[in-house]
């Protein structure tokens, strides 16, 4: 067996393609997997909302919006506004559950992120180690 020229090994150009790994999600080969429900998007979509400073904005201009209305013009709930506060307390606890449901779909998505890349890494290093012992049995040095 000849060794090219450059000083790299016959074996280094066959090592440049990377196969596709088997997701132990679906048994399918592929690099990535989402196995989580696309409603979760929608929910990442409302808790983005809520959590920025313009839904903030919103929710407080509806509120005024409502003692305005509702409080002062047609005086159907007055002070101390018994309805709006049934009201947002209901939402904020539909927001609470929003706010859960993404944190346990994010962590879901990280878990399975780290998951596959401890599979690339250990597929890494048992290649690395097959390629040494080619290497030796060929007697080519590694640099």
């Amino acid at each position: 067996m000849t060794i090219p020229a450059s000083g790299t090994a016959p074996i280094s150009r066959n090592v440049k393609t990377v196969p596709q790994k088997h997701c132990t999600l679906c048994s399918e080969a592929h690099m990535t997997h989402n196995p989580l429900p696309a409603e979760g998007g929608v929910m990442e979509k409302i808790s983005d909302f809520l959590g920025s400073t313009r839904g903030i904005y919103t929710l407080a201009g509806i509120e005024m919006i409502y003692i305005l209305v509702f409080g002062l013009l047609l005086q159907v709930d007055v002070y101390p506004f018994g309805f709006l506060t049934l009201v947002l307390s209901l939402i904020a606890l539909t927001f609470t559950q929003i706010v859960m449901i993404v944190q346990n779909r994010q962590g879901a998505i990280l878990e399975q992120k780290a998951q596959q890349e401890r599979q690339n890494v250990a597929a890494d290093t048992t290649t690395e180690a097959r390629l040494r012992l080619i290497m030796a049995h060929l007697g080519i040095q590694n640099d």
